[in-house]
């Protein structure tokens, strides 16, 4: 089967993650590396050895893969191995996402650091005595699960270099987690 005309970049791999073709898309953006491990950084690295194999046939794995005009570039990367144990690797870019992603977290940093928020000031914490919404547990919820995404993107975004943002973020749901806890002791009934 001739790869080179296929649309998309596309490498066809072995168990030891030797490419053995690649389409023409994929030839441009990678150049010649002879194996996948050549395009991977050591995170990445770790992640391939785990997840790109025949028992993960159909699975889609998020990978930084060196590029000629990037040091790093996320790719999400969709495999399916045949019965012959060759890997048939589809690599979709994810920088557009990422851009588009930083650029507003950009934009919401500037906003912070200037005290408005789309031309409107900026309050860090909504007072909750105010708020429609005072007392109710779903907005704890939903701060605390706000938290914990961020927790678990800042990894990618330290590795993008936008570690600050997600910083800003978690101290913003602190703010107003101690803005509620703060309420609701108000409104606590004294006991004598």
């Amino acid at each position: 089967m001739n790869t080179k005309h296929f649309p998309v970049p596309y490498l066809e791999i072995d168990q030891g993650f030797h490419i053995r073709a690649m389409s023409g898309p994929a030839s441009s953006l990678f150049s010649q590396a002879r194996s996948l491990k050549e395009l991977l950084d050591e995170v990445s690295m770790n992640k391939a050895v785990k997840f790109i194999s025949p028992s993960h046939s159909n699975m889609r794995v998020e990978l930084n893969l060196k590029t000629q005009s990037q040091p790093l570039a996320l790719f999400e990367v969709y495999q399916r191995w045949d019965s012959q144990g060759i890997g048939h690797l589809v690599c979709i870019s994810q920088q557009k996402k990422i851009e588009v992603v930083s650029d507003k977290l950009h934009q919401l940093h500037e906003n912070l650091k200037r005290g408005t928020a789309g031309g409107t000031a900026l309050s860090p914490v909504v007072p909750f005595e105010s708020a429609s919404c005072s007392g109710n547990p779903d907005v704890r919820n939903a701060l605390e699960n706000i938290k914990a995404l961020v927790e678990i993107l800042r990894p990618s975004l330290i590795e993008f270099g936008k570690g600050d943002y997600a910083d800003i973020i978690i101290h913003q749901v602190h703010a107003a987690l101690g803005s509620i806890a703060s309420y609701e002791g108000r409104r606590q009934p004294v006991r004598e």
